[in-house]
């Protein structure tokens, strides 16, 4: 029953950095006090038109520079499923293209995102899968800049006291899948991402304790696969 949760939980987090289409536990989605859901406004092109009323044009230059200036971060992510089962960890971000995902124990999984390759090791099962960054909605998250209808499409805002969620997309890959941000208001503080995958199973990460412009070691972001060199079975 541990493994199997374990192996829910794992499925859930790497909906971010694994192809959602891998995906097949939907979380509960966190509860955000936002309007009804109201679809960006678009041009010709699908690109969003953040001309649109002068609140959602001012939010959306706001984000975007907000997440133009985020360079480094750190959080604490809680992770729920829908059977009940938690985890938690800690998350890091070191644009452009480096992320880290660890959790707690007892699980034994570790997420490294090196700048163009993504990671995930299971310590217990001694297993490395390797992906590359620009297949995964994670790519959107770490990427180097941020120029909302030319190079990511915003296709969802919503806002609500003290919130504002956007949905962006990668223009140029819409096949790595939608990344829905919800940020604090006042001040404005990424709180939580919601990967949706084309057959609508949704993740649902939750960050606490977030810091933004710290300094991280690179060695965060560096990945050496521990099980190159292991003869089978174990024997050396």
């Amino acid at each position: 029953m541990a493994s199997n949760l374990k192996a829910l939980l794992a499925a859930a987090i790497l909906t971010l950095v694994i192809p959602l289409a891998q995906a097949a536990t939907p979380t509960s989605p966190t509860k955000v006090p936002v309007t009804p859901a109201k679809a960006a406004a678009t041009g010709p092109a699908g690109s969003a038109d953040i001309k649109g009323t002068d609140t959602e044009a001012a939010d959306l230059s706001r984000i975007e520079r907000y997440l133009n200036n985020l360079r480094t971060m750190s959080a604490r992510f809680m992770q729920s499923t829908t059977d009940g089962g938690e985890a938690q960890g800690a998350f890091y971000v070191a644009r452009p293209g480096k992320l880290r995902v660890e959790y707690d124990p007892p699980n034994k999984i570790l997420i490294v995102s090196d700048g163009s390759q993504v990671h995930y090791y299971d310590s217990e099962l001694g297993q490395v899968s390797t992906i590359s960054l620009s297949d995964t909605p994670a790519a959107v998250l770490v990427r180097d800049n941020y120029k909302f209808g030319t190079d990511v499409r915003v296709s969802n805002y919503q806002k609500g006291p003290g919130a504002i969620r956007v949905t962006l997309e990668d223009i140029k890959n819409a096949d790595a899948g939608a990344l829905t941000l919800t940020f604090q208001d006042n001040p404005l503080i990424l709180k939580q991402w919601k990967v949706l995958d084309a057959k609508g199973v949704e993740t649902t990460v939750a960050l606490s304790d977030t810091k933004r412009d710290v300094v991280l070691a690179p060695t965060l972001f560096e990945f050496t696969d521990p099980t190159k060199g292991q003869a089978p079975f174990g024997n050396n």
